[in-house]
């Protein structure tokens, strides 16, 4: 009891996006370049500015540090000029204040502390007051 005739295989067709949609896309792509590549050059410009403007910062401020380090050598070069010659013989204050040697400190008092060495027998916990 067969109905009808033989299977048939399906009939395939491929259809892809219309030529229309591809233009588009490509389109987009194209402008999506154009503007990545505009603000890729926006950026490089702005940088080298910075870059720049560094650049000169650095450099003023390394030959302020060198005049600064010239005068400084100049100054030091001017105090210098003769050599110490000074000595204590030279000096003589009015009012030299001069040190004494020590004297013993002489106590009245006598120790009436007297330390015996014989009155406990030495053995394990003489003389220590340990808890236990």
């Amino acid at each position: 009891m067969c109905f009808g005739g033989s299977p048939q295989a399906p009939n395939i067709v491929y259809q892809g996006p219309s030529e229309d949609d591809i233009a588009a896309n490509k389109a987009q792509l194209d402008a999506f370049e154009a503007a990545s590549l505009r603000q890729q050059e926006d950026f490089a410009s702005a940088l080298q500015v910075q870059i720049d403007e560094a650049n000169t910062k650095a450099e003023e401020t390394r030959q302020r540090i060198e005049s600064e380090r010239a005068s400084s050598l100049a100054n030091i070069g001017a105090q210098q000029t003769s050599a110490y010659a000074i000595n204590t013989k030279d000096i003589t204050p009015e009012n030299a204040k001069v040190t004494k040697p020590i004297k013993k400190k002489k106590d009245e008092r006598k120790s009436t502390l007297k330390i015996s060495t014989g009155s406990v027998a030495q053995k394990a916990g003489t003389g220590l007051n340990v808890g236990v």
